[in-house]
């Protein structure tokens, strides 16, 4: 896409809060300043197979979810689209819970 697509990356995973990090797909093209560009209302994670509250940072570009998942391994999707209406790719992230 030539706008670029956005995706969410892990960033940290610390007493039961899962962060990542939001890229828009329109910063590597070097033609946007921040902030980030993606149409926060419509930024969807789904953890442990379902939708789950989150909360986003304008600024500093990150998504933050509170858990209480059980031990064992876990998926999260994080769902994002940007200022030109593209969606992110349906990448799914592997989440440790010890």
């Amino acid at each position: 896409a030539y706008y670029g697509i956005p995706r969410a990356e892990l960033l940290s995973h610390e007493g039961g809060v899962v962060r990542f990090k939001v890229f828009d797909g329109l910063e590597e093209r070097g033609a946007w300043a921040k902030p980030f560009k993606i149409y926060q209302e419509l930024i969807t994670v789904r953890l442990g197979g379902r939708v789950v509250p989150h909360e986003y940072d304008a600024k500093t570009g990150t998504i933050s979810v509170k858990h209480d998942l059980p031990p064992g391994t876990h998926e999260a999707v994080v769902t994002l689209v940007n200022l030109h209406k593209n969606h992110s790719l349906p990448k799914r992230v592997r989440v440790e819970v010890k």
